[in-house]
This record gives structure tokens, C-alpha cells and sequence, in this order.
């Protein structure tokens, strides 16, 4: 596919170079005025994308998209009904950079194939403010724009994970957790104590997929 799309815009005038409008999965970070959600996309191209979102969004509204091993883009709400939004990134992305992005993608989900993800699921109840952590020396991965490293997780609920690394990381960075069978969440960074970070989900974790992660996890050191 990506030799076809090359091709076809190696063919077109310099200035007129686009990538088409290409069908992608994958989940993204929303912020606007409203807060911050994590959207699926269903499609993307140079010029912007389509989101799957929890509510209508207003029309002609600035927001920012988050996309794993993507800078921050810049939005505006075209159109919105109420479960799908049309959002024009400002600047549109460059050709070259969609292309090495999507190309990334493709390679990874090859590379690490992870378990489906869990089916739509009612919101979980609310839990006690202070969730004790699962105490465990979890294997994982932690992606910050194109930058990524393994690191093992130290304790994980289903709000925030705590891990050791030697990263220069400040509060508030936004990370992209990845863990057994489940694909980067995003987390920003609440607490750090030397090389111990604490980061909290952007969405609390289902209790299942944490679980599931967990019960991946002990399976992979059988």
C-alpha cells in the first residue's frame, strides 16, 4: 500500500504533493475547552481527521491532538454530530512526516501484535481515593513523542502506574504506557522522587483490562 501512495505522490507536481485520506484505528488524545478525552480516530489524512468522540464538539472550536509518535497538532472543528467529529489540523502535516508515521504503525502492530481490546464497558464504579497499588516488577514500555525504552513497573491501579527510569522527565509530560496486551495509554506525570515517576491514566483503566494485563504478565513469566 505504502509503495502505491509513494508512488502516486512521486507523480505529482512538488507543490501539489498529498497523501490521500488513509483508514486508521487508533486511539489519540482530545483536548478542549471541556477537558481532556481519549477519542478513537477512524481516518486521517494531511489536512485532518476523523474522531470517533463521547459528545458533540462546537463548531469551529481550537483543540489539540495527541497521536502516539506525533508532535501536539493544532485543530479546528469542521463538523461534528453526535459520536463523530471532522477536525482540520492548522498547519496541515507534511506529507513526508504522515508517511514515516503511518509506516511506524503498520510496523509495530506486525512487530508486537497485542490482544483485542476489551468491549465497550460500562465506566467502573468509583473507587476509594486511596486504591492501594498492585506491588509488581512488571515488564513494560514507555513512548514520548518518537523517543521509547523499556522500563518495569514498580505498581499499577487502575488510575496511575509508578515505574523507575533514568529519562530526563518532568511533571506533567504526557507518556504512552504500554503494557502486556494492551496498546499505549496515556499518562501524565503526577510525582517524581528521584528516578521514581508517578503517572496518572488520562482514563482510569477498566478493572478487567487491568486483569487482563495482569494475568498476561504472570503467563509471560510461566
Amino acid at each position: 500500500m505504502f509503495a502505491v501512495i509513494a508512488q502516486d505522490i512521486v507523480s505529482q507536481p512538488g507543490e501539489r504533493r498529498r497523501m490521500p485520506r488513509v483508514e486508521l484505528v487508533v486511539q489519540a488524545l482530545l483536548e478542549t475547552a471541556a477537558g481532556t478525552e481519549l477519542v478513537t480516530t477512524r481516518d486521517i489524512s494531511q489536512g485532518g481527521a476523523k474522531l470517533d468522540v463521547p459528545f458533540p464538539l462546537k463548531l469551529e472550536e481550537r483543540v489539540l491532538i495527541t497521536l502516539d509518535g506525533l508532535p501536539p497538532q493544532q485543530g479546528v472543528v469542521r463538523w461534528s454530530t453526535d459520536h463523530v467529529a471532522g477536525i482540520a489540523f492548522l498547519p496541515e502535516l507534511r506529507w513526508q512526516e504522515l508517511m514515516v508515521w503511518l509506516k511506524e504503525r503498520r510496523r509495530q502492530k506486525h512487530e508486537a501484535p497485542l490482544a483485542a481490546p476489551e468491549p465497550a464497558a460500562p465506566p467502573p464504579a468509583p473507587e476509594p481515593e486511596q486504591e492501594e497499588g498492585i506491588q509488581l516488577n512488571l515488564p513494560a514500555r514507555v513512548r514520548e513523542g518518537t523517543r521509547r525504552w523499556s522500563i518495569d513497573v514498580n505498581s499499577i491501579t487502575t488510575r496511575t502506574v509508578t515505574f523507575d527510569s533514568f529519562a530526563a522527565l518532568g511533571m506533567g509530560s504526557l507518556l504512552w504506557i504500554v503494557l502486556p496486551g494492551l496498546e499505549g495509554w496515556p499518562a501524565r506525570i503526577v510525582a517524581v522522587e528521584g528516578y521514581r515517576f508517578t503517572c496518572e491514566f488520562t482514563q482510569p483503566l477498566h478493572p478487567a483490562v487491568l486483569e487482563r494485563v495482569l494475568k498476561l504478565a504472570k503467563e509471560g513469566r510461566d
